[in-house]
């Protein structure tokens, strides 16, 4: 029987330490985050994630491995960008290169090295997404992300 309430003691003490007092209200169901939506990949297909590298870190780039279309996140909206290039197999390269174009750009390039392995996937390091507008002006941002396989 006292095994029983000791059991009892440490089960209401050890969730008291997992969530603190109050904590319920710093976690806002409706909170906003900047960037694309969440995106997915079905079982046995692989894509690539990639998140600006600037503070406050937002998530700007998704390419699902050997589709044409990609994801682009820039000013508040999300576009959808094209690129003719294989994009098939790059878990076989040591270089992300591709351009795109597309949602009012003349062109889009991401530039950006793989990394060490994680569970499924690769870093992705080093990174750039440069924009040129039709106007002629020029952003680059610097990148960070993943390439991983489900």
């Amino acid at each position: 029987m006292r095994f029983l309430y000791l059991l009892s003691i440490m089960f209401i003490f050890g969730c008291a330490s997992v969530t603190p007092h109050g904590a319920e209200k710093n976690l806002s169901v409706n909170a906003q985050i900047d960037g694309l939506s969440a995106q997915e990949l079905d079982t046995g297909a692989c894509g690539v994630f990639i998140w600006r590298d600037t503070s406050p870190r937002s998530f700007v780039f998704f390419q699902k491995q050997g589709r044409s279309q990609a994801k682009f996140f820039d000013q508040g909206t999300e576009i959808i960008i094209e690129t003719e290039q294989d994009t098939s197999n790059l878990e076989l390269k040591t270089k992300l290169e591709l351009s795109y174009q597309g949602g009012g750009y003349e062109s889009i390039d991401l530039k950006a090295a793989f990394g060490t392995m994680i569970e499924g996937g690769r870093r992705i390091s080093g990174g750039t997404i440069s924009t040129k507008k039709l106007d002629g002006w020029q952003e680059i941002l610097p990148v960070n992300g993943v390439y991983v396989c489900r």
